[in-house]
């Protein structure tokens, strides 16, 4: 390697630092469970390091986390997202809509009432405005609060409190279930307004309504401010195997 292909890999190393600096600071991590966050840019960048409680989140900044861990995002207006376990996200813009890039696992999302946020999937993208739902790597939402817009392949669908989502056999996206009458959260609850998690035997859990569908029952957990990430996972894992079931009959 001669000394000018040294210096051309330097300045564009330098580059890349100082846009990654450059770019807005757009929440802080409020939890970091065994979570790393990118180097730089996530779109530039392969390196992630060890992340802690207290550190901003840049817009293109990616986020990991591992087997039984977790992290939660507080954004400046106040919207929150938690991930799940083994999940890889990128918080890709934060102007006038937020865009979330979830390419692996689960995350909880609670969209601040004037902002809105975006996440986007490898087979869809949920729109929400003062919501709350969570959304897997494979497309399925749930939402608790509010409505979110689910779009695919040109198709639109909304998608109401208790009700669950995800893109059906054709590509477009279609209500796989609901979860019966959403819960407005525990009011003693310092969190006011976020949900209660619940506990899972069979079937699925909407949201963390404290309802299934597909069968099963649920359990309520003693409430706790950030859902756990086993319940994220099971929320995640049963929607897919509902849809999986949904495609198979329609075949």
């Amino acid at each position: 390697m001669n000394k000018t292909t040294v210096m051309v890999m330097t300045v564009a190393a330098i580059a890349q630092f100082a846009r990654a600096q450059d770019s807005a600071v757009v929440g802080r991590l409020t939890q970091a469970r065994n979570t790393q966050m990118s180097r730089g840019l996530a779109a530039n960048s392969s390196a992630y390091l060890d992340a802690k409680v207290g550190q901003p989140v840049h817009e293109g900044y990616g986020i990991r986390t591992f087997r039984r861990s977790s992290a939660e995002i507080t954004f400046n207006d106040t919207s929150v997202i938690r991930v799940n376990e083994d999940t890889d996200l990128v918080v890709e813009s934060a102007a006038t809509l937020r865009r979330i890039r979830l390419e692996r696992g689960a995350m909880w999302v609670r969209d601040q009432n004037g902002s809105r946020t975006s996440v986007q999937t490898p087979v869809d993208t949920a729109t929400a405005r003062g919501t709350i739902f969570t959304v897997s790597a494979d497309g399925v939402v749930a939402v608790t609060e509010g409505e979110v817009e689910l779009s695919a392949h040109g198709a639109t669908l909304v998608l109401e409190a208790g009700e669950v989502g995800g893109v059906g056999p054709g590509g477009a996206p279609e209500k796989l279930g609901s979860g019966g009458s959403p819960d407005k959260g525990n009011s003693g609850s310092k969190d006011q307004g976020l949900p209660v998690p619940t506990l899972i035997s069979g079937g699925i859990t909407a949201g963390f309504l404290g309802t299934t569908i597909a069968g099963g029952s649920s359990v309520r957990a003693k409430p706790e401010p950030v859902p756990e990430p086993t319940s994220l996972f099971a929320l995640a894992a049963g929607a897919s195997a509902l849809l999986l079931n949904l495609r198979s009959r329609k075949r």
